[in-house]
């Protein structure tokens, strides 16, 4: 039974040095059907000579301020509160409105 066991792991080792060497062969194959500019892995001295990044943010001016002339707004009154009113024989009509006289509250 142990014997199997390494066997297997045996065969699996073999299995997967095999697919790791066929795999390199064909990226290779890969690579030389790609134009250069296609390659996967561009090498390292490409890398150096693209240009830096340049941040915008750094080279714009804000814009100009505009200065708004004064509004001339007269200031509102200060309020008054009301007096409280008083009714009387107030009747209930439904849920949310209450009648006195010829006055109708509807409540919020």
């Amino acid at each position: 039974m142990r014997r199997h066991v390494l066997d297997f792991v045996l065969a699996g080792l073999v299995f997967g040095g095999l697919l790791a060497v066929v795999g390199v062969a064909l990226m290779d194959m890969v690579r030389s059907y790609l134009p250069p500019s296609a390659a996967p892995n561009p090498p390292a001295e490409s890398q150096a000579e693209a240009p830096r990044p340049t941040w915008l943010a750094r080279k714009m001016a804000p814009p100009p301020r505009i200065e708004l002339p004064p509004a001339d707004v007269a200031e509102p009154a200060p309020r008054v509160p009301e007096k409280p009113r008083r009714y009387f024989r107030i009747v209930v009509q439904d849920a949310g409105t209450l009648k006195s006289g010829k006055m109708t509250i509807q409540l919020a």
